[in-house]
């Protein structure tokens, strides 16, 4: 059986089962596994993801990969870098998406009217030119409230909207995560060859508080096609307790679109392709056709585009508001005899612990796992977000 992966990705959800699933169906039309002599050059289409973003100061950014085989010996699919994307309006003005991560291209904030069509126009390093189709702008209710409930399994997210003239029949969520880490102690030292050398402050505050970012490959959608509401409510995320990402501040940005009939459909096949798909009595693959085509050609695209105004909000969460946590790393120091090598190349050799700071006496060097002395051991990195300062000001 031929399936592909690729690595580009749209925020919010994963679309690489699918493009294993149903690009095999789009070409073989097969419902059972079997191992087809087709070469390999079947692979490389286009995969794009995101959306048009509509409305004050929205900034539009749109992904494109490749597909390659799932049996390739790459690890993950190629980018499309060097394209050419632009936003086109059904009055033929056009938009620039300039590229910054590697098959990332977004837009400067721009103010697209809400009663023009879009669609998005590229056209690859090669000169093969794709469109999406002609959408119109949908206005996506505001968010009413994003919010957090507390129970012994620890926290779940929620965000709450309604429409009240009840236009709005289909919603999709995404969100983004930033939280801080601090290692339980601070390493005044380096260890190196046989001696141990102080650090630099900078070095040391480094090593002590970091963030970490994450972007959830989560679909997130609902409809309420055919029912009387008004009030709409949807679970987010749920973080274990003694999760790491409570062991300090946290803080969630949830965005919020309504979605056209097609498209909500669109995501639906995705979702049952890539979640329930797996075994005997599973439901069957189904084909995935999008709303992108190459010019002149029957070529397979993989992605939807569509055009809507984007509602945020923004919840912080301190680790004192769900005391308590239960977050562990398990840290203990040691004392280490630096006049004694045998022990000093044990911890510092062997097991590799992080010199914290000596005794008034300089006889023991305090130690402990790299984990509890360096932030970076958890994933982090330095790049404090922006908003950081000012959302956590009172901290």
């Amino acid at each position: 059986m031929i399936s592909f992966r690729f690595k580009g990705r749209a925020p919010g959800f994963s679309t690489g089962k699918v493009v294993a699933l149903t690009i095999f169906l789009f070409l073989f039309g097969c419902k059972d596994p079997f191992l087809a002599d087709v070469k390999l050059l079947t692979s490389n289409f286009l995969v794009v993801e995101g959306y048009i973003n509509v409305g004050a100061n929205a900034v539009t950014t749109i992904r494109v990969s490749r597909t390659v085989p799932i049996n390739s010996t790459q690890e993950y699919a190629e980018v499309e870098e060097d394209a050419v994307i632009q936003i086109q309006d059904d009055q033929d003005e056009f938009y620039d998406l300039s590229e910054g991560e590697e098959g990332v291209y977004s837009s400067e904030p721009l103010s697209l009217s809400l009663d023009r069509q879009y669609r998005i126009r590229i056209e690859t390093s090669d000169g093969k030119r794709f469109y999406s189709d002609y959408t119109t702008p949908i206005q996506s209710p505001a968010i009413d409230s994003v919010y957090w409930t507390r129970d012994a399994e620890g926290v779940t997210i929620k965000v709450d909207t309604h429409d009240p003239i009840q236009s709005t029949l289909f919603y999709q969520w995404n969100y983004e995560e930033d939280w801080e880490n601090k290692s339980p102690y601070l390493s005044f030292y380096r260890y190196s060859n046989g001696d141990f050398f102080p650090r630099e402050d900078a070095e040391i505050i480094a090593m002590h508080l970091c963030w970490r970012h994450a972007k959830p490959l989560k679909l997130i959608t609902q409809s309420v096609a055919g029912l009387s509401v008004e009030n709409v409510s949807q679970i987010l995320a749920k973080i274990k307790a003694g999760s790491d990402r409570l062991s300090e501040k946290y803080s969630i940005l949830v965005q919020q679109h309504a979605l056209s009939l097609d498209h909500y459909n669109y995501f639906q096949v995705m979702n049952k392709n890539t979640n329930q798909v797996g075994t005997f009595y599973d439901p069957q693959p189904s084909q995935l056709l999008g709303n992108i085509s190459r010019e002149n050609s029957s070529e397979p695209v993989v992605g939807y585009i569509g055009a809507y105004t984007t509602s945020s909000e923004r919840l912080n969460i301190r680790k004192s508001d769900v005391s308590p946590w239960g977050f562990d790393l398990d840290c203990e120091q040691v004392a280490v005899l630096m006049s004694n090598p045998d022990s000093v190349a044990k911890y510092f050799v062997e097991q590799g612990f992080l010199p914290l700071t000596v005794d008034e006496g300089r006889i023991n060097m305090f130690a402990a796992k790299p984990i509890c002395g360096d932030c970076h051991e958890r994933g982090g990195n330095n790049d404090k977000p922006d908003f950081w300062d000012a959302i956590f000001e009172n901290d």
